[in-house]
């Protein structure tokens, strides 16, 4: 009961903050944003496929970052964990909202930013082609919902509101691919590449393995989770063990 009354808590910061509308706007219009301006300056006709569709996908996951790791650090950095702590039975809980609410919030803006892009693209004149790559929708769904939640655990170890952000963000944008580039030469980031969220994302979006790590779909989604589990547990016992100031 206590873990729901935690949802509730967080669901209702969530609802009640001006900046939750403002990333509710980024997240969706980062998907049918892109839609728009193709139907708009594209030309008469154009293929409405999976492809064009998450055209802004890239955008949107790092919005969905940015917005998970700046929420969770900005609680923490304005003392209202403390509270949680002081109204739940148990410190783990509001961190376990905080995740839970997060990945349907992204989950949420995903399947809304899809819809109106789907709707847009038709009503600008685009032939709808979803019958081919639908693996692009789930792909996309899965990993940005992770990557998101795993991004609140994240901040709960950084703890500060700058590096919470900067992290993943450089991350996503940098460090991934670059590691992924190294192991094309360098046999010892070959392990590395292997277990880079983003590159095995990447994988399963794309089809395709650069790298000849020989990894099915299966050990990609398997490694994807494994960083979610890992960095929210890290969370957890971080905050278990932190003192509140």
């Amino acid at each position: 009961m206590s873990l729901t009354n935690a949802l509730r808590a967080e669901n209702t910061k969530l609802l009640s903050l001006r900046s939750s509308l403002v990333y509710a706007i980024l997240l969706t219009g980062s998907l049918f944003g892109p839609v728009t301006l193709i139907g708009m300056f594209g030309g008469d006709t154009f293929i409405l496929d999976w492809g064009t569709l998450f055209s802004g996908l890239p955008i949107f996951q790092l919005i969905a970052v940015v917005f998970a790791a700046a929420t969770t650090a900005g609680d923490i950095r304005s003392h209202m964990h403390a509270q949680a702590f002081l109204t739940q039975a148990g410190r783990w809980q509001w961190v376990t909202a905080k995740i839970i609410v997060t990945a349907v919030f992204t989950a949420v803006t995903f399947v809304l930013g899809t819809v109106l892009a789907i709707g847009i693209g038709a009503v600008l004149g685009g032939t709808l082609s979803l019958g081919t790559d639908p693996h692009i929708l789930y792909v996309g769904f899965i990993a940005t919902v992770l990557f998101a939640a795993m991004s609140v655990g994240l901040a709960c170890v950084i703890r500060s509101q700058v590096a919470s952000v900067a992290v993943p963000v450089a991350w996503l944008l940098v460090i991934d691919g670059m590691i992924g580039f190294a192991a094309e030469s360098i046999g010892i980031f070959r392990p590395l590449a292997a277990i880079a969220p983003v590159q095995r994302m990447n994988q399963v979006f794309y089809g395709e393995d650069p790298l000849g790590l020989g990894l099915s779909t299966a050990v990609c989604y398997l490694i994807i989770i494994a960083w979610f589990a890992a960095l929210s547990a890290v969370g957890l016992w971080r905050n278990h063990r932190v003192d509140v100031r």
